[in-house]
């Protein structure tokens, strides 16, 4: 689940910075700006919120995978009380 909503914070970063170079080539181009710059600087910006969310999410299941691992090897000598 963690990888693909890294994937897609990816997707849109890419998205974002594609679409500031081409408004970047417009502005050189006609000598203005897009109204697109906002749209783009929120597509950055989510891009790295959804890429962080996602190393959480991967970061949180190997936690949760070393947890339970740590739980079996527990049981398997009987329990910590006894």
């Amino acid at each position: 689940m963690g990888v693909i909503i890294k994937w897609f914070g990816r997707a849109l970063w890419i998205m974002g910075v594609g679409g500031s170079l081409i408004v970047l080539f417009q502005f050189i181009r006609y000598g203005e700006g897009t109204t697109l710059s906002d749209k783009i600087v929120s597509a950055i910006v989510l891009g790295y919120l959804f890429i962080a969310l996602g190393e959480i999410i991967i970061l949180l299941e190997k936690n949760l995978k070393q947890n339970q691992d740590l739980y079996k090897l527990f049981e398997n000598w009987g329990g910590e009380n006894q």
